[in-house]
């Protein structure tokens, strides 16, 4: 899930479902550090998927997130996978690959829906997406599934935030939770980096750190 109010939006960008989890999981914290008590769970088409930066940054320059064409998804290993673009739609029956399948048009229906909500998002006074690799299963999803996440650089996410500020034509920030070290990358008024060590199990991630990376970035802000 994403997070919007009436003058701030809260968006999973990924790169994988720990984002979302955590997000829906401190929404009425969200609301006391920014001031804005009418955010609540929001559903978009970036919540809930494993991608890479560059395959996030090719969605949402084709402004299409989710294909009209079955031939344009496929069952990878019992998960529907972009053909297009590097990612995987985690939550996505995998029986939307399947000719003439309901799934696939349910699909569609609901990432239209999800998508209609961006221009309601641009004119908000402030948007900030949120991007975290340190998801606790996520080395054996790449091995399994060869989607390079584990990597990912803050010039990467960065390129992200500008594709998608670029999109909804109005200024992103950007918060980047890493399970790799701060490198030597300055922090910024519209893009900060934590790190965060992952839990050894599982993919939901530990709330009290998140926690703690909601009050540090939002006390600053």
């Amino acid at each position: 899930m994403s997070a919007i109010g009436e003058r701030i939006a809260v968006v999973s960008l990924g790169l994988s479902c720990q984002t979302s989890r955590q997000i829906d999981g401190h929404v009425p914290l969200l609301r006391e550090l920014t001031g804005d008590e009418t955010i609540d769970k929001a559903s978009l088409p970036f919540d809930w998927l494993i991608s890479t930066p560059h395959g996030l940054e090719s969605l949402i320059q084709s402004g299409r997130f989710f294909p009209d064409d079955q031939a344009a998804v496929y069952d990878d290993q019992g998960r529907l996978r972009s053909r297009e673009h590097d990612l995987l739609y985690w939550h996505v029956s995998r029986h939307a690959s399947r000719r003439d399948h309901p799934a696939f048009p349910d699909a569609r229906s609901k990432f239209a829906h999800t998508s209609s909500r961006f221009g309601a998002i641009a004119k908000l006074d402030r948007v900030v997406g949120i991007v975290s690799n340190t998801q606790g299963n996520l080395p054996w999803v790449q091995d399994q599934w060869n989607v390079p996440l584990l990597d990912t650089t803050p010039e990467q996410a960065d390129q992200v935030r500008r594709t998608f500020a670029h999109f909804l034509g109005r200024p992103v920030d950007l918060l980047m939770v890493s399970r790799t070290v701060r490198p030597d990358f300055e922090q910024r008024a519209d893009f900060a980096y934590y790190h965060m060590v992952p839990e050894a199990e599982g993919w939901a991630g530990n709330g009290r750190d998140w926690a703690a990376v909601f009050q540090d970035y939002f006390s600053r802000a």
